[in-house]
């Protein structure tokens, strides 16, 4: 399966974003009780990652002039 099929059917696109949520959520919950700065900084590198990949379907419909 293609990246650019997967953000453009609604409903694997859906699942997926809700996936992402839910670990963005896990991740959010998580960082608030560490104290370990390198694990902050690794929770907060999983969670810009994460951010990052909500924003696939606009890096794959890029239309290119």
């Amino acid at each position: 399966m293609s990246i650019k099929r997967l953000v453009n059917d609604p409903e694997l696109y859906d699942a997926l974003m809700e996936y992402f949520d839910v670990m963005i959520a896990k991740e959010q919950k998580s960082i608030e009780s560490l104290t370990d700065m390198a694990l902050i900084y690794r929770t907060q590198g999983a969670l810009l990652t994460l951010k990052k990949l909500k924003l696939m379907r606009e890096a794959v419909n890029v239309k290119h002039s």
